[in-house]
């Protein structure tokens, strides 16, 4: 018999809404029947948003996401060699540049003949599943000295005299005998520090073709003591170029012939390079400026690649005023009888935009023509700059829409083109064209399109026949 003092003891519990229920009818104490308890724990409930365990499990494991298995890197069998190999890989090639840290990690570019070249030069198809020696000597992207190029191998086939843009450097893994691909990167480059360093010899290899095939070679344009960053600011030039040059040396011949102007975007991209991620996966020719070197080289055109993004994206439009400003102070007494054509990618479009928004008629008048791909900037300035507005309505200026949605545009029967032109980022332009991005998704679009339109920059001065 329980005292005075002590309390029964609790009725046993079966699960949780028993628990639940005799707390409601302590917190309600209901007194006309059931139905207006079940009435007060209906709106308590409500009210409360109670849960009850069983249920709160059930959410839970709802939204716990599925791990995703992890891609090791070849040759690993378990984690914890995969992690090692990274360590140990990244501080082996942290040293090295270009080809000789690819190399490092058994990596290399070889050159992959389209379908064409490969019925017609079969060596070059085998070639692409051997290993490849290309005569070309890496420098750092850091580095103060311009690239020495100890060879003269073609890296490109030759058909008729003109270039092939279809056929593609591509990375390989050589003990594999792989391609790299988005479906197996992780597998030869996994993400992090390694993937940085990676790209980054990627990147001076592509810098070396282009000042292999371009005859290029690196101009310092302000040195770290004057910046005050870890590196100076360089870019790329033409051997002979009258901005590379004293004006009591300049060759007047040389002076008489146009300048192709590439400046890349924003991001970890330095010069010459538009895409890191498709430089590893897709190609050189369609992630970096290579073709455009190669087109230039052709017609006999002077190149200037610029390195926006060497003190970081952040400082990318001071960078570039600096670059532009050093290349006109050099070209001031050469404006008259050279003409400028540009290639401005991204970011640089805007800063291309934005750096002649004060510039002289002098300056503006040098310009030939520019090709805006991916641009950031807003053209509706032109309509308030009056030497500006002309070059943008001009009946030869062209505007480029890609547009992968080809079955919307004909079942709707509208044309985008002509809403992009007409919207209030471009204004009212008279051409334009639609290109079809849907067919090559593997490659950006630039590598596509941008090749074909700084053809059609550069061909009228190769039609003049002064080639």
């Amino acid at each position: 018999m329980p005292t005075v003092d002590e309390e029964p003891p609790p009725p046993s519990i079966d699960n949780d809404e028993s628990q639940d229920g005799r707390h409601h009818n302590a917190l309600v104490r209901p007194t006309k029947g059931n139905a207006f308890l079940h009435f007060f724990k209906a709106v308590d409930d409500f009210l409360f948003q109670r849960h009850h365990s069983h249920s709160r499990n059930h959410h839970e494991k709802q939204h716990v996401p599925e791990k995703k298995e992890a891609v090791l890197l070849y040759g690993c069998q378990s984690v914890e060699e995969h992690h090692q190999k990274i360590k140990d890989q990244t501080e082996r090639i942290r040293l090295l540049h270009g080809k000789e840290g690819l190399k490092a990690l058994d990596l290399e570019y070889r050159l992959v003949p389209c379908d064409r070249h490969k019925e017609e030069h079969p060596a070059a198809a085998y070639a692409a599943d051997q290993p490849s020696d290309l005569c070309c000597t890496s420098e750092p992207i850091g580095s103060q000295s311009s690239s020495q190029n100890d060879g003269e191998d073609s890296l490109v086939i030759h058909h008729d005299k003109l270039l092939c843009h279809e056929c593609m450097q591509r990375l390989f893994h050589i003990p594999s005998g792989l391609v790299v691909t988005e479906e197996n990167r992780k597998q030869f480059c996994a993400d992090g520090d390694m993937y940085e360093e990676v790209t980054r010899l990627c990147q001076e290899y592509a810098q070396d073709c282009m000042c292999q095939e371009g005859d290029l070679e690196w101009l310092t344009v302000e040195t770290v003591s004057a910046s005050g960053q870890k590196e100076d600011i360089r870019m790329m030039v033409s051997k002979g170029h009258t901005v590379s040059k004293e004006e009591s040396t300049a060759d007047a011949e040389e002076e008489d012939r146009p300048t192709l102007l590439i400046a890349t975007g924003r991001g970890k991209v330095r010069a010459g390079i538009f895409s890191r991620r498709h430089m590893m996966c897709s190609g050189l020719e369609s992630a970096t400026a290579i073709p455009l070197v190669r087109e230039a080289a052709a017609r006999g055109i002077h190149v200037i690649v610029l390195d926006p993004n060497v003190h970081g994206d952040t400082n990318g439009f001071i960078t570039f005023t600096k670059c532009m400003d050093y290349y006109y102070h050099r070209m001031k007494d050469s404006l008259h009888a050279t003409g400028l054509y540009v290639v401005s990618h991204s970011a640089s479009g805007g800063h291309m935009a934005r750096y002649l928004l004060d510039k002289s008629e002098e300056v503006l008048t040098h310009f030939r023509a520019i090709a805006f791909t991916d641009s950031t900037h807003n053209i509706q300035w032109t309509k308030k700059k009056a030497n500006a507005a002309p070059s943008a309505h001009h009946s030869r200026s062209l505007f480029a829409v890609a547009n992968s949605v080809t079955s919307q545009v004909e079942k709707e029967n509208t044309s985008p083109l002509q809403d992009f032109l007409e919207s209030e980022r471009w204004g009212t332009c008279p051409n334009g064209c639609f290109l079809d991005a849907s067919v090559r998704k593997d490659t950006d679009i630039l590598g596509r399109y941008g090749r074909a339109l700084a053809d059609q920059l550069v061909r009228p001065y190769q039609d003049m026949g002064t080639l």
